[in-house]
């Protein structure tokens, strides 16, 4: 009987689970952010007051 016949269906690794992990996260993450740009007119006009004076494009 050869080793391993019995189970074919490979585990997930510590890698493959810590990628969802961030997958979700900057998913979260991003969605809080628009949330936040959504809410705050003033972040938004201060963002661009920000970039005109430090002249980033």
């Amino acid at each position: 009987m050869v080793h391993g016949s019995s189970n074919t269906r490979p585990h997930p690794t510590p890698s493959r689970t810590l990628y969802d992990a961030l997958n979700t996260c900057s998913g979260q993450l991003s969605h809080h952010v628009q949330t936040v740009y959504q809410n705050d007119a003033r972040l938004t006009l201060t963002r661009r007051h920000l970039q005109s004076i430090l002249s980033i494009p």
